[in-house]
């Protein structure tokens, strides 16, 4: 757009290319693969264990049985008293598989939940994140009048900084009256507004509060902030 120009509320009025968002999307996204592959690896370990687990009870179970086997035979003096601590050890060995599993089990469910959680909190994130910044799309929220600031193409701007000004609504003036003066001024009252060669007749709409500071383009060099009274003057017809 340019100066002067009328806009629409839903414009698109300037394109902004912000390498800190796109690198915060980047990293985001970089966040969102590693959750999505250690997801799928906790998956992959839950179904292995799940077909794992029946068979480690089962080995628990037969080596207690054999345990209890020989322990019954040792005590008619049958079988060595090797092939009985062979077997408790297979019998130990079978019981901490089991028990492991059915760690491993509720760790990984536990762990697979909070992946989870992540992974769906940060696609939110993401999702805000590209709503907001809109792929650079600077869009006038009021339908208007673009004013005289207007940024140049490749112009580099901070975060915080006005980009472009669109007037909307009533037109109107503000006008900054020196408080060290007493002026006879009420709301209502008729006045002339000129720039030295245009003039154009309106009436002071309300009067506002004393300003902290004035502009920057009012203020004096050589002297110290000054504060004004501040009042709004609208035009009469066009």
């Amino acid at each position: 757009v340019r100066p002067g120009d009328v806009v629409r509320e839903g414009q698109t009025i300037a394109t902004l290319n912000s390498t800190e968002v796109i690198d915060r999307l980047a990293e985001l996204s970089t966040r969102r693969t590693s959750l999505a592959a250690r997801e799928i690896q906790i998956e992959s370990r839950i179904v292995s264990l799940t077909t794992l687990k029946p068979l480690a009870i089962e080995r628990a179970k037969r080596a207690r049985a054999s345990v209890n086997q020989l322990n019954a035979l040792l005590k008619r003096q049958l079988p060595p008293s090797s092939r009985l601590a062979e077997a408790i050890r297979e019998f130990y060995e079978s019981e901490r598989e089991e028990a492991q599993a059915i760690a491993e089990s509720r760790t990984l469910a536990d762990e697979l939940k909070q992946v989870t959680a992540s992974k769906a909190e940060l696609e939110k994130i993401i999702v805000a994140l590209k709503a907001s910044y809109n792929e650079g799309a600077l869009v006038s929220e009021v339908s208007g009048r673009v004013g005289s600031r207007v940024p140049s193409r490749g112009m580099v701007t901070k975060r915080g900084d006005a980009i472009v000004d669109v007037f909307h609504g009533e037109t109107h003036v503000i006008a900054y009256v020196p408080n060290s003066r007493i002026y006879g001024i009420d709301a209502g009252d008729r006045v002339v507004v000129t720039d030295g060669i245009n003039r154009r007749i309106g009436s002071v709409q309300r009067m506002e509060s004393v300003t902290d500071a004035l502009p920057a383009e009012f203020q004096s060099n050589f002297r110290s902030v000054e504060r004004q009274q501040v009042m709004r003057i609208t035009f009469e017809g066009e």
